[in-house]
């Protein structure tokens, strides 16, 4: 039963965003669709292991190639087209010549690991149409805000979600027969937990404190720095965003929100704003620093990481990090330029079955993008994240100067991911970062056009004056 009635939510969903494929809607459906929905629902899980953001993934990819005419003609103009090309290169080079793979999974992995994640930087892109495209989405996300933050509060105060019971109830025997991950999994319901973390929505209290910040930048930018409309919605949502990055205690994502808003305020306003902007921010944190428990605990967690490395708080530390990082490196000298392959750590180290005798203790969660690139895909893999990288911020730098506000929300965007993944893994950040960062380029490219538009007609309109007075 259950099963059937997840299958009529996906459909639904499917339909939507296919009726709506020719607007901004089939986009807005998609993300609010990730954010409420939990990850671990699966719709299909043999033999395609269809996830339900994999489903809603999927249904924005076929409403764009089911209008293939203009993705070509959107993809011509798309200004990472050749990063695009060049990742989708580099991830095929390193499936084609994995032994391990079968003959569909070295083609079947680059086109999950391809459409899953890059690709859906040119689909956020294909989906705005216009710059009010933007705008629009902001209020319904501002209450998708409101909603994971509120359910969020709940949880914590609480202490129960039986949201994530019932999904682990139901769908956890689909993702894996492991106990040890299930009991990873099932230790965020138990309220006497040291650290008891709020997970609202999600199927990770990480992915709940990640999620939380990009859109409390988003509302922000939209409230406050491009529109003054809004002034006490864009409160509500800077404090909604702060408080869903503070009960997930992660010291990572705290730490990433924190720098992220520091690039969009110093990036986005003036001289004087800023001191505004950042004394108001100063005030508010000192205000819930004496009187919020939670924030004050996240916020001595994030400092005890300067201080003793993270040992006090428990959880992850630099020494565990450092160990880390070594173990990467022993693993990264097995094949140092294409790696050892996608999914190596889940099918070779043991941890998509964490209780294998496979399974190295000392690697216990490869908390950085950077050691999972070691390890899988190498010195290539490394180097197209890299590029890609580059490639965005140089894109967004470009724009500061005649949409400073946009141009600003893209390097912040850009900088808590940044800051998330090598802190503890990307995670499920990819599809909503990539998302958002397509529909912010977007907007700078039509602003750009607009601009370009106006200055020839004004030039047309001089020559023509110029002429008639020659005549």
């Amino acid at each position: 039963m259950v099963q059937v009635l997840i299958i009529l939510i996906a459909l639904f969903f499917t339909f939507i965003i296919f009726y709506y494929r020719k607007s901004y809607v089939s986009l807005l459906w998609a993300i609010g669709g990730m954010l409420l929905l939990n990850s671990d629902i699966y719709v299909i899980n043999y033999p395609l292991h269809m996830g339900i953001w994999r489903w809603l993934t999927f249904s924005l990819l076929f409403a764009a190639f089911y209008q293939i005419g203009r993705l070509k003609r959107e993809f011509n103009t798309f200004p990472l087209k050749k990063v695009l090309k060049l990742i989708s290169l580099a991830i095929l080079l390193i499936a084609v010549t994995d032994s391990r793979l079968s003959i569909f999974n070295r083609f079947y992995i680059p086109f999950k690991e391809i459409f899953e994640k890059f690709f859906l930087l040119f689909i956020g892109y294909f989906f705005i149409r216009n710059k009010e495209d933007l705008h629009k989405i902001a209020k319904p996300i501002f209450v998708i805000l409101l909603i994971i933050s509120i359910y969020g509060a709940f949880n914590y105060i609480a202490k129960i979600n039986p949201y994530f019971k019932f999904v682990s109830e139901n769908f956890f025997s689909k993702i894996t027969q492991s106990d040890a991950h299930l009991n990873s999994k099932l230790i965020i319901l138990n309220p006497k937990q040291f650290r008891f973390r709020a997970v609202s929505t999600f199927n990770h209290t990480f992915n709940y404190g990640y999620a939380s910040s990009l859109l409390a930048l988003y509302i922000f930018t939209m409230f406050n720095i491009v529109s003054k409309k809004h002034g006490f919605l864009t409160k509500i949502a800077f404090l909604f965003g702060l408080t869903g990055a503070v009960l997930c205690f992660s010291r990572i994502v705290l730490l990433a929100v924190l720098l992220s808003f520091f690039v969009l305020i110093y990036f986005s306003t003036g001289f004087s704003k800023k001191i505004i902007i950042s004394t108001a921010i100063l005030f508010i944190g000192f205000l819930s620093y004496l009187i919020f428990s939670p924030f004050q605990k996240a916020i001595d967690n994030t400092f005890d990481i300067f201080i003793t490395g993270g040992e006090l708080a428990g959880g992850s530390s630099i020494n565990m990090r450092i160990v880390q990082l070594f173990g990467a490196f022993r693993y990264f000298m097995q094949n140092p330029i294409l790696g050892n392959g996608f999914e190596y750590i889940n099918k070779e180290l043991g941890w998509a079955e964490r209780d294998r005798l496979l399974l190295d203790p000392d690697m216990y969660g490869f908390e950085s993008i950077i050691y999972q690139l070691m390890i899988e895909q190498g010195i290539l893999g490394l180097l197209y994240h890299l590029i890609l990288l580059i490639a965005l911020v140089a894109f967004f730098i470009r724009f500061l100067k005649k949409e400073k506000a946009y141009a600003s929300l893209g390097l912040s965007i850009v900088s808590l991911f940044f800051i998330f993944s090598v802190g503890t893994g990307p995670l499920k950040a990819w599809p909503l970062t990539l998302l958002f960062l397509g529909m912010i380029m977007k907007y700078l490219v039509l602003s750009k056009s607009d601009k370009t538009a106006i200055n020839s007609d004004v030039q047309n309109s001089s020559k023509k004056h110029f002429n008639l007075g020659i005549n």
